[in-house]
């Protein structure tokens, strides 16, 4: 027999775990359906198949944890980062250029020299 990917067995540890909080049994598809992906991408990645790629790491992480990323191998995503990425995809150009000179003034101001304090 073959080792799973750890992401492969966290993600089936989830599954069991979701379904022992709802107290009763749930399909995989349901569960895909709560993650925000498909059912047969999910049947991959916990048969250890395949492996998700980033944005799809995201997704699952913002809803099982970031225990996600330690399972790929993958460097955590800051929340802060995380957010602000969020916001900024819904701004206008106008207002995405704007804070992106807000923040390096921030950063000119209060980088490397708040450190120091």
């Amino acid at each position: 027999m073959t080792d799973r990917p750890p992401f492969s067995v966290l993600l089936e540890r989830k599954f069991l775990e979701w379904q022992l909080d709802l107290g009763e049994r749930k399909s995989q598809a349901e569960f895909a359906r709560l993650i925000g992906v498909s059912r047969a991408s999910l049947t991959m990645w916990m048969n250890g198949s395949h492996l998700p790629d980033m944005e799809s790491a995201k997704k699952i992480a913002s809803v099982l944890g970031p225990e996600i990323f330690d399972a790929l191998g993958l460097p955590q995503q800051n929340p802060y980062l995380q957010k602000i990425n969020q916001i900024f995809e819904r701004l206008s150009p106008e207002y995405q250029r704007k804070l992106a000179e807000d923040a390096e003034r921030y950063e000119t101001k209060h980088g490397k020299d708040s450190s120091k304090k």
